[in-house]
């Protein structure tokens, strides 16, 4: 008896090998929830699916239901990416992204806004300078922490709502609180676990926050200003959703590109 298939659109964010040639492919679904699914002969070169679900890639896909893990029938290639895997600095400012995704979305969890913020914003990292790819990383994962309810307060003080800026600050750097849910002002910092971060980060956080990829593009935001963005982002993830994304732990050990 035939299985029952579907088609859906992808967005492969890993890989994990099953016996000698297959596959488990674990992507994202257009409406913001994971698959994971067998790709048969995926690990053969010669196989249509080793090319076409890559990590990175979008593909449409013909799906057949299975008892435990559904079976890739067919694939589409939609958006490829190639330039990002192709280039080791956009790969290395790409994994955080999809490595993200993996760990904070879940089967039969739909978010339909996830998957256009993702694809566009790799589509964002295949134009973009290498300079500027990590200002897209810290951008996507400032915004998906919203998205998942974990954003950061980088405008206004967390405990008395006095807004940043407002010559209650520390000079040149900010009181931010990562258990409490961002910036203090310097009033209220001594009811608060706090570490002093610059204030420039604070401010570069709340931009990369609400701009659109677009206008990250024109920005061109050097790497020396996305980096502290980047740390803040590893150490808010960490406290907050417990969550260790090695990949991000590895581009941050690269200290620019």
């Amino acid at each position: 008896m035939a299985r029952p298939t579907y088609h859906c659109r992808t967005l492969t964010v890993g890989k994990t090998p099953l016996g000698e040639s297959d596959l488990i492919i674990t992507a994202l679904r257009e409406d913001g929830s994971l698959l994971r699914a067998v790709a048969k002969g995926a690990r053969k070169p010669t196989n249509p699916f080793a090319a076409r679900l890559e990590i990175f890639s979008v593909c449409d896909c013909l799906i057949a239901e299975g008892k435990n893990l559904h079976v890739f029938s067919e694939a589409r290639t939609v958006q490829s990416n190639l330039n990002i895997r192709s280039d080791f600095n956009l790969s290395a400012s790409s994994y955080p992204i999809v490595q993200a995704i993996a760990k904070t979305c879940h089967e039969g969890l739909e978010s339909p806004r996830i998957f256009d913020m993702t694809t566009k914003a790799l589509a964002t990292m295949s134009v973009i300078d290498v300079e500027s790819s990590p200002s897209v990383t810290a951008a996507f994962l400032l915004k998906l922490l919203a998205l998942e309810g974990f954003r950061p307060n980088f405008s206004n003080c967390v405990m008395c709502g006095a807004e940043r800026g407002d010559g209650r600050e520390d000079g040149a750097f900010g009181h931010f609180s990562y258990l409490d849910g961002g910036y203090v002002c310097q009033d209220c910092s001594s009811a608060f676990d706090t570490v002093k971060i610059e204030s420039s980060t604070l401010s570069w956080s709340q931009a990369l926050l609400m701009s659109t990829f677009e206008e990250i593009v024109d920005m061109h935001v050097p790497s020396q200003i996305s980096f502290p963005v980047l740390h803040l982002c590893n150490s808010w993830f960490r406290q907050n959703l417990g969550l260790n994304l090695k990949s991000l732990n590895a581009l941050l050990s690269y200290g620019s590109l």
